[in-house]
């Protein structure tokens, strides 16, 4: 599949089109933070603009709007995800495994008023390795099921989607 979509005036392009369209999309916000901070855009991202974008142009509501834990939208296949972490005292917290290719900047959480962190990543059935990454470090899940050796140390999580 071509990615010439994504050239930085496409980019820029997707940007003023949301702002413009006035709707409130949690993803089309996170991927707009993405560009304006120059950080790398997801598969799930790219999935989600083409999804969205004729809904911006359009001006109609996006299907994952508002809420920051929405599930995002899913291609068929693929499963919602959800992550949850207890680090009270961190700024940022993203999960990252084989899924992402490890990619600490592409699944940021959000923080709720308890100071536990959720979000939701798309995936296809399969066997995952995965690590919190909190203010760059990398932190155990202290509710994972099941831990492997990752040889360096310290323990992946590991998850299994059907």
């Amino acid at each position: 599949m071509t990615e010439s979509y994504l050239t930085p005036e496409k980019l820029e392009a997707f940007v003023r089109e949301y702002r413009a369209s006035k709707t409130s999309c949690w993803a089309c916000d996170q991927i707009v933070r993405k560009i304006k901070e120059k950080t790398i855009i997801g598969d799930s991202d790219r999935y989600h603009m083409v999804i969205c974008r004729p809904k911006l142009k359009e001006g109609e509501k996006s299907s994952s709007t508002t809420k920051t834990n929405d599930k995002p939208e899913q291609r068929a296949a693929e499963k919602a995800v959800e992550f949850h972490a207890s680090f009270p005292q961190a700024k940022r917290v993203s999960v990252a495994g084989d899924f992402n290719k490890w990619n600490v900047k592409e699944n940021s959480l959000k923080k709720d008023s308890k100071g536990n962190w959720n979000g939701w990543v798309a995936l296809k059935p399969g066997r995952y390795q995965y690590r919190f990454y909190v203010d760059g470090k990398w932190a155990d899940d202290s509710q994972a099921k099941e831990t492997v050796s990752n040889g360096l140390g310290s323990k992946n999580a590991v998850l299994e989607v059907k």
